[in-house]
């Protein structure tokens, strides 16, 4: 293995590190309320409506207006401490919701609505909310705590490689992969929040920005006109990681081993336009 390769990998590496914030599922802390939290009831303020999503259930033969199932809410003030550059909001609450029955991966138009993001500024007092009797059973979450910290998010090869005039070769994933086992570039954690996406999304943001183009992409982003791919590639750094669940086998949601990420635009994450997020799902 080429030690020059190694050596110029971690420099690239530390010049596009990012900032991220992971989260575990704490079941030994005790859960405060209107603080972060992993399912159970969110709170919201008063007057606030159940977001839900027109699908056909796995159970049903017609469409309804199925409930999301809540995912989890996090503090922004103690977020903020672990947020150099600002890029939340620094009060109130986020809380995000997804459509766990039917699993919609996003890669639709019809897909929107599936996955929601609330932004409770702080200016109302909240309450606990009650979850829809039509919502069942199996589709909720344990009220949890969660442990929080600060660390660093490292890009993959794939997301280096297009703003460097790296070519990609064996030998190059070779040192990728010696570097990521000796210095852990990728950490375990069930939640986090910014930071680069997992690998395992292929072209991420291409595909938000397409999608937000109009174009379905379920069949796959290379029978897309050349013209929309140049496009959407030119304008996918306008999109930025807002928040990733890893859900394995043994988790709590039973769908196998997935990986959900809500994307946004920087501009609308700036003007803290969380109606305009965009959720995918990819299995692997």
């Amino acid at each position: 293995m080429n030690p020059t390769d190694i050596q110029m990998l971690q420099q690239l590496l530390k010049e596009h590190a990012k900032n991220m914030i992971t989260a575990k599922i704490d079941p030994e802390s005790k859960v405060i309320w209107g603080r972060s939290k992993f399912g159970g009831c969110p709170d919201v303020p008063e007057g606030f409506v159940w977001p839900t999503y027109l699908c056909t259930s796995f159970d049903d033969e017609e469409s309804c207006q199925q409930p999301l199932t809540f995912l989890a809410q996090f503090d922004c003030r103690a977020l903020s401490a672990m947020d150099p550059a600002h890029s939340l909001p620094e009060t109130g609450l986020l809380s995000f919701f997804y459509e766990f029955d039917t699993c919609p991966d996003g890669s639709m138009r019809d897909d929107a609505g599936s996955a929601r993001v609330f932004w409770f500024d702080g200016s109302k007092p909240l309450f606990p909310a009650s979850i829809p009797e039509e919502l069942a059973p199996y589709l909720h979450l344990p009220r949890t705590a969660l442990d929080m910290r600060c660390m660093t998010s490292y890009p993959s090869l794939d997301i280096i490689s297009p703003q460097t005039p790296l070519e990609l070769t064996e030998a190059l994933y070779e040192a990728y992969q010696h570097i990521d086992d000796t210095q852990i570039l990728h950490t375990d954690f069930d939640i986090k929040l910014l930071g680069y996406p997992a690998p395992v999304f292929d072209d991420l943001f291409i595909s938000c920005e397409l999608l937000r183009q109009g174009f379905p992409i379920a069949e796959g982003i290379e029978f897309l006109p050349e013209q929309a791919l140049e496009q959407a590639e030119k304008r996918a750094s306008d999109w930025c990681l807002l928040l990733e669940l890893d859900i394995s086998e043994e988790s709590l949601f039973h769908i196998g081993d997935a990986c959900l990420a809500f994307c946004i635009r920087q501009q609308d994450l700036k003007e803290k336009r969380f109606d305009r997020i965009w959720a995918m799902l990819q299995w692997f």
